[in-house]
């Protein structure tokens, strides 16, 4: 498997964009996630289904789905599971990787954390759930 440093790469400039956060920031906070390999067509959220974790994509793809209705695809630099980490922490959706993936994972305990060291991490957490809803309702009223 890629190294630390090599997947970490692939997201940095785009995640510290996105996130408003130095180098350093972004560093400390994924020196705190494990790297995951995520098998194709393997589920990764069921909707309903508590969840603990927060995935950042580093290579592949995956589809969201609710009541078995195709809402999006994810890719690199997406985040999976922010809605579950802000609400009820059950998935409102179904997430299933379309190909092999590689994931920075964290665990939300661990997360939370981050969101109060980084309010600027926090702020786009919180924006990226807004959108991601957003988008859930536009689709489902289209």
């Amino acid at each position: 498997m890629a190294d630390y440093k090599e997947l970490l790469s692939k997201v940095t400039a785009g995640l510290q964009e996105r996130f408003n956060l130095s180098a350093r920031a972004i560093e400390d906070i994924f020196s705190r996630a494990v790297i995951n390999v995520i098998n194709k067509e393997e589920l990764i959220f069921k909707q309903g289904v508590k969840s603990q974790f927060l995935f950042i994509i580093v290579e592949g793809r995956a589809e969201v789905s609710r009541d078995n209705v195709k809402l999006a695809e994810v890719k690199v630099g997406d985040i999976i599971g922010e809605m579950s980490m802000l609400g009820k922490n059950k998935a409102t959706a179904t997430v299933k990787s379309l190909m092999e993936m590689k994931v920075f994972k964290f665990q939300k305990e661990k997360f939370a954390i981050l969101l109060n060291k980084y309010p600027s991490l926090n702020r786009a957490i919180v924006m990226e759930a807004i959108n991601r809803k957003n988008e859930q309702n536009d689709e489902e009223f289209s």
